[in-house]
């Protein structure tokens, strides 16, 4: 199909089908039976063209680019662009470029990354590279025995900063509010804070680690750089990221700790809010073995079969069904009113896994699993969040 055939052009025909129809409809405000019928029959010609395109785009699979608005003068652009998940919210799709068995150096393949992305200039998409990194091999305890040796590092870059991301990998949850584990408390805090150290120290940053109140707390002065901690368990957090603007800095330091891992590693760089020429050069430069992605949606629960087979073979789905708070279940539950579920799933290659995550447990440990099994009716199991999202 060539000229207004073609299927990318069938959105701002149906869009000037839309404006044309009010035109003539006002024109002829004078005569109301005639503006009705105008404006209906434009309606329907438009929502007729919108819905053969959208049939268009499922039938073949093949996503439409184009444009509604050019001004060349400028450089301004008004785009459009329609795919097999528009008809979901999409919360954020990310393009995931996996480098299978890498040995090479991080630093330059990380500064690579950064200079594509400063290339492209991109407002509003940022790119983060993750490597796996070591710890210590003992602690005076003896060997980890809470946290696993290995951990994850990511390097990544936004429009107006550039940020190290550092994430522990615990043997088991233990949520905020649990006792289970109160017996074990002085080895989890002395491993999490070494764990904690051992990178710091490594990537050479001037963050101080505690243990206040029965949990270990990062410090760094906020004049120099952003800290956020995240993923916080029992004892604290599980993950910081260290915010500041001078990306070269930050690559140097990550190179550091990716070294303490052995090779060959898998490398994996998160693309997200670039458009598609952008990411063709991403492709085209970075040479990455495979690639995978990920997109986070709202949905209803009967519409995952069809995501699934949307996204088949290479992506991974994130739906979140619902989000509750527990007193509404426990009324008589004293920490039931603190405590919130985020209720969804996770589908990957035409399988499917519910997941229940709590900010901290309402009820004793010793009835949380029947509890839960009760409120979903199926088993349940205790599970570290993966490394890699």
């Amino acid at each position: 199909m060539t000229g207004l055939l073609e299927s990318a052009a069938w959105l701002p025909v149906a869009l000037a089908l839309r404006l044309g129809s009010i035109a003539v409809a006002l024109a002829f405000g004078a005569r109301p039976a005639v503006s009705r019928r105008v404006a209906l029959g434009g309606s329907c010609v438009a929502s007729l063209v919108t819905g053969l395109l959208a049939v268009h785009v499922l039938t073949t699979g093949r996503s439409i680019q184009g444009e509604l608005l050019q001004h060349a003068a400028s450089g301004f652009s008004l785009g459009f662009g329609i795919d097999r998940l528009s008809a979901w919210h999409l919360e954020d799709v990310t393009l995931i470029q996996i480098h299978e068995r890498w040995q090479g150096d991080f630093y330059l393949l990380a500064g690579g990354y950064q200079a594509l992305y400063r290339q492209l200039g991109e407002h509003g998409a940022y790119c983060s590279v993750s490597h796996p990194y070591l710890l210590e091999q003992a602690t005076p305890f003896g060997p980890w025995r809470h946290h696993h040796p290995g951990g994850v590092l990511w390097v990544g870059f936004r429009d107006t900063h550039a940020f190290i991301r550092v994430r522990l990998q615990t043997t088991e949850v233990i949520t905020p509010g649990e006792t289970r584990a109160d017996e074990h408390r002085d080895r989890w805090l002395d491993e999490r804070r070494r764990a904690f150290e051992s990178a710091i120290a490594t990537l050479g940053l001037p963050i101080d680690v505690s243990v206040e109140k029965g949990r270990v707390t990062l410090r760094t002065d906020p004049e120099q750089a952003a800290l956020l901690c995240s993923w916080p368990d029992a004892f604290g957090p599980c993950q910081f990221e260290y915010n500041i603007n001078d990306p070269l800095d930050l690559l140097v330091r990550a190179g550091r700790l990716a070294a303490t891992s052995a090779a060959p590693a898998q490398v994996r760089a998160y693309l997200t809010g670039f458009d598609r020429p952008a990411l063709a050069q991403f492709q085209s430069t970075m040479a990455p073995t495979r690639l995978a992605y990920r997109c986070s949606v709202h949905c209803r629960v009967d519409e995952l079969p069809d995501l699934l087979t949307l996204i088949a073979p290479d992506g991974r789905l994130y739906s979140t069904l619902c989000e509750f708070q527990t007193a509404a279940l426990l009324p008589d539950a004293p920490e039931a009113d603190n405590a919130w579920v985020i209720f969804g799933m996770i589908g990957q290659e035409g399988n499917v896994r519910l997941e229940l995550r709590l900010n901290r447990a309402p009820l004793p440990e010793a009835r949380m699993t029947g509890w839960l099994e009760e409120l979903v009716g199926l088993p349940v199991v205790y599970a570290p969040l993966p490394a890699f999202p």
